[in-house]
C-alpha cells in the first residue's frame, strides 16, 4: 500500500514539473508567428516584434511604417493564442 502511494506521489511530481516547464520555460511562439498573427489581427502587413520575456509570453510589436509606427503589447497564452492589449501602459520596441 505504501509503495502505491509513493509511486502516485512520484508520478504527480513528474506531471507537475512537466506542466511547470510547459507554462513557464518552454518558448511559446516564434517571432515570425507572432508577427504573422499581429499582422492578421491588426490588418497591417508592416509588423516587427521583440520578445520581452524568456518564454515568449510577452512581446512588443511596432505596427505600421516608420517614422511613426504604433507600439502594441502582445500576450501569448501557454496554448499559443495571441491577444493584443487595447490600451498598453508601457510599450518599448527597441
Amino acid at each position: 500500500m505504501r509503495r502505491r502511494w509513493l509511486i502516485a506521489v512520484c508520478l504527480l511530481a513528474i506531471v507537475a514539473a512537466a506542466a511547470l516547464w510547459g507554462m513557464e520555460r518552454r518558448q511559446r511562439i516564434s517571432t515570425a508567428a507572432v508577427e504573422r498573427n499581429v499582422a492578421h489581427l491588426m490588418t497591417d502587413s508592416s509588423v516587427r516584434c521583440y520578445n520581452h520575456s524568456r518564454n515568449g509570453s510577452t512581446w512588443a510589436c511596432a505596427v505600421g511604417r516608420p517614422p511613426d509606427p504604433e507600439c502594441k503589447v502582445v500576450h501569448v497564452s501557454p496554448f499559443g493564442s495571441v491577444s493584443i492589449e487595447s490600451q498598453p501602459r508601457e510599450c518599448h520596441y527597441p
